[in-house]
């Protein structure tokens, strides 16, 4: 695998002062296959994705525990602003 890893400071300029400014990391990966390998083996254990974002979330914290969230009753709207 062919990757070359440099910062850049916020002006664009190349970071080589060690001046501790804030600087923007950058990768580029010239070959894509090794990468792609690793990511297939490590997510190979894992179980498969959920289809929705609550699935997600109670899959991720279901270890902890439930939670009873209680019921809160809504207000009427308010009328809109007429912008008149």
């Amino acid at each position: 695998m062919m990757a070359t890893v440099r910062c850049r400071t916020m002006d664009g300029s190349d970071q080589d002062d060690g001046a501790g400014e804030w600087c923007v990391g950058d990768l580029t990966i010239r070959n894509l296959d090794e990468p792609r390998l690793i990511l297939r083996d490590v997510l190979a254990g894992q179980p498969a994705p959920a289809s929705d974002l609550a699935e997600a979330i109670q899959r991720r914290f279901q270890r902890f525990g439930g939670v009873e969230v209680p019921d809160v009753p809504r207000e009427p709207l308010r009328e809109p602003p007429t912008f008149e």
